[in-house]
């Protein structure tokens, strides 16, 4: 068990180290260059060595299929799969932020709405889609969309802000690296302990099931406090499902 708990903290401090040397090293390259007008491409200078560590993870499955592949954990495995959920969340959010910083999405609805508002007003708007059989309620909820568009669509994200927000998230990718490196070398003792007819200990599974739902709280309340995550979430709120729209305009 020991020996287990201090092969977590080596990798855990692996993981960590190799993060902070990649932050700083970009931070560096773009506070080096302050001519950089592109923030979303510095945004995803940033993010993507990030995101390439859980990506990776994802790429076989996910945490949830690291549960699968252990006998001891395998029923404990929605764990897996909340967590799994959770940091693809976060890294839809956060390249939300990256690829929309100089403005709102131009979605397909977008496309559809805004030029219409402009070109008839609020109550040419609603006429022309009441007579397309469109109903009232939803009509409104296009209108007030496009109004909030037309308010919003020039908004610019703080780089500085967004750099925070990388830097806040980064301990949430360092975490979910190191849980699946050490739910590996569990199950790689589990082999070992059961091919010797021994009994794996419960310490092992119970340490591993918590920090995985204390990391997917964590990544939950982070996303719910970060200023600009919320404010990402407050954006694709305001799009409305719509697919029945596309293509009934003029």
């Amino acid at each position: 068990m020991t020996k287990g708990l201090l092969l977590s903290a080596s990798l855990a401090r692996g993981v960590r180290k190799i993060f902070m040397i990649v932050l700083i090293v970009m931070i560096a390259l773009l506070q080096a260059n302050p001519a950089q007008a592109d923030n979303s491409k510095a945004c995803y200078d940033l993010f993507r060595p990030v995101e390439k560590q859980a990506l990776k993870i994802k790429d076989y499955g996910g945490v949830w299929e690291l549960f699968e592949n252990g006998a001891s954990l395998r029923k404990h495995s929605i764990v897996g799969l909340h967590l799994d959920s959770k940091i693809t969340s976060l890294i839809d959010t956060i390249n939300y932020l990256c690829e929309y910083q100089e403005g709102l999405p131009m979605t397909e609805v977008t496309h559809q709405v805004v030029p219409m508002m402009r070109k008839r007003g609020r109550e040419g708007f609603i006429k022309h889609y009441l007579a397309l059989n469109h109903s009232i309620e939803v009509i409104e909820v296009w209108a007030k969309y496009t109004e909030y568009y037309e308010a919003n669509h020039k908004r610019k994200l703080d780089f500085s802000q967004t750099k925070n927000t990388l830097a806040g998230a980064q301990k949430y990718f360092e975490r979910y690296s190191t849980l699946a490196q050490h739910i590996n070398s569990v199950n790689d003792e589990d082999l070992r302990i059961k091919s010797l007819g021994l009994l794996v200990p419960l310490q092992n599974v119970d340490g591993i099931v918590e920090e995985c739902k204390a990391l997917t709280e964590d990544i939950k309340q982070f996303i719910g406090m970060d200023p600009l995550l919320k404010q990402a979430n407050l954006e694709n709120s305001e799009i409305p499902y719509a697919p029945y729209l596309i293509g009934s305009g003029e």
